[in-house]
């Protein structure tokens, strides 16, 4: 797969106690723009 080259990182904020799904361009969410 092919990731994106503007990012470098991305930060999450999660409230304590809650579950948190990590999104993935090697998974194709969300939608990879090549």
């Amino acid at each position: 797969p092919k990731f994106s080259t503007i990012d470098k990182s991305r930060t999450f904020e999660v409230t304590d106690g809650r579950g948190v799904t990590l999104q993935c361009p090697a998974q194709a969410h969300p939608v990879p723009v090549f």
